[in-house]
């Protein structure tokens, strides 16, 4: 009785299996791998070892392994199989570069903000050193009758400098 019901699940299971190839063998697509044919065929191959006629999906199998891999077809499948590939693995890395960028730009725009800061002391400072070098120069080549200190405001007063 136990080698009986062994027996019905063994064929239930090849009964079942073979119905998922030929699904499969029926929806095989161009981008379908070698080996997964390969894999159809010795699991087919081992049921008709055991008793099954599934001659017909080993030669439909055949037809497609032959369309796929021994035509003409298959140097552009192949191409299209890698440029696939590709394309899906450039655009995985799409999300990641647009994250590096919205970094940089927030970056940039801090480095801005620092620089617009910085180019107002510098313009006072510039202003500063130009007004210091009319003094410098003498009263009689000053167009303006201000002096520095009138100009400046006292945070920033320049150090007073006495020729020797």
């Amino acid at each position: 009785m136990m080698a009986y019901l062994k027996a019905c699940v063994l064929s239930w299971w090849q009964v079942g299996e073979t119905v998922s190839i030929a699904a499969k063998i029926k929806n095989t697509k161009l981008t379908t791998a070698k080996e997964e044919l390969e894999t159809w065929d010795s699991v087919l191959r081992a049921f008709e070892l055991l008793g099954m006629k599934v001659g017909f999906l080993r030669n439909r199998k055949h037809l497609l392994a032959t369309f796929l891999f021994d035509s003409e077809a298959e140097p552009d499948i192949q191409s299209y199989v890698k440029s696939k590939y590709e394309l899906e693995r450039v655009e995985s890395k799409i999300p990641k570069v647009e994250e590096k960028l919205k970094a940089l730009k927030e970056s940039a725009k801090k480095c801005a903000n620092v620089l617009d800061s910085l180019r107002h002391k510098v313009e006072t400072h510039e202003n500063i050193f130009k007004e210091l070098g009319i003094l410098l120069k003498g009263p009689e080549s000053s167009h303006s009758s201000v002096t520095l200190s009138e100009k400046t405001p006292d945070a920033v007063q320049p150090p007073v400098y006495e020729p020797t």
